[in-house]
């Protein structure tokens, strides 16, 4: 009898204890979620308006060079105190994700693989960069944005599975979660965006054919952060006012001179993707 006492105390101390850490690890993921809406109300009010209007365009342009993707534009532009940067990421050969434009003929210009197609994860990485550049892998981005870019923030610009690439974030680099903004490019993934856990998400149109009337329909359900489209949309229709009224922020893309941005300031455009106008 003694003995089943004995039995029923331990058991009942154990769950006890595997009780607590469920609470433990859920009162964790609750008040990380809290950081991380805190954070991100933090983003939005605190940039400044011209933080906030300008987006380097895969990372920035250096010396004649765009779609670079490389740190050594980030780190350029950062320490000009620009803050958003859109950057381009593609999978490689053995699928994982690196900082390339695509692979029909970057790997080419900038780094020096002679074939017009996908290379592996290794080869990328050990690949000689023009003029010294450093490529950057998605983790090695991180690992930057972890310490030396701790105020930057990454727009994903993904043209094939972004949803893999975002639940990998999501999973991956939780504490992140506040400084990479999901580009999206329809409906269904601007929901999943925010289902892993993204609350500012871009929904970008250059890869769309929805009407105005359904875009507006869209970010009145979902409510992403910023919505970006072509410069020619931007020129030709009246969604950036429509948008700017719901409160949504309106980026277009690309814009390198004044003139361009002045123009489609006056419909309701608030930034640009730039490759130099910073």
């Amino acid at each position: 009898m003694k003995k089943d006492v004995v039995l029923i105390i331990i058991f009942t101390t154990l769950f006890l204890l595997f009780c607590s850490g469920i609470t433990a690890r859920s009162n964790t993921y609750f008040s990380e979620t809290a950081g991380v809406e805190t954070q991100n109300s933090y983003f939005i009010d605190t940039l400044s308006e011209y933080q906030k209007s300008r987006v380097a365009h895969a990372g920035g342009a250096l010396e004649g060079n765009t779609y670079l993707n490389c740190y050594d534009a980030i780190a350029y532009y950062y320490n000009k105190g620009i803050r958003l940067f859109e950057l381009d990421v593609e999978y490689t050969s053995d699928n994982k994700p690196v900082l390339l434009h695509s692979w029909d003929g970057f790997q080419r210009k900038y780094l020096g693989l002679a074939q017009n197609k996908k290379y592996s994860y290794e080869e990328f990485s050990n690949a000689h960069m023009i003029n010294n550049y450093s490529q950057l892998t998605v983790a090695s981005l991180i690992k930057h944005m972890r310490t030396d870019l701790k105020e930057a923030f990454w727009i994903t610009d993904t043209k094939s599975n972004n949803k893999l690439l975002l639940l990998v974030l999501a999973f991956e680099y939780p504490d992140l979660l506040d400084r990479i903004i999901p580009q999206v490019y329809n409906e269904d993934e601007l929901y999943y965006a925010k289902s892993v856990g993204f609350e500012n998400v871009i929904f970008t149109l250059y890869m769309t054919n929805e009407s105005d009337e359904k875009i507006l329909e869209i970010c009145e359900t979902h409510k992403p952060f910023a919505v970006t489209m072509p410069i020619s949309r931007a020129q030709e229709s009246d969604l950036s006012r429509q948008l700017e009224a719901k409160g949504i922020y309106v980026y277009t893309h690309t814009v390198n001179d004044l003139e361009t941005f002045n123009e489609v300031k006056e419909k309701g455009v608030k930034g640009i993707y730039t490759d130099y106008l910073m």
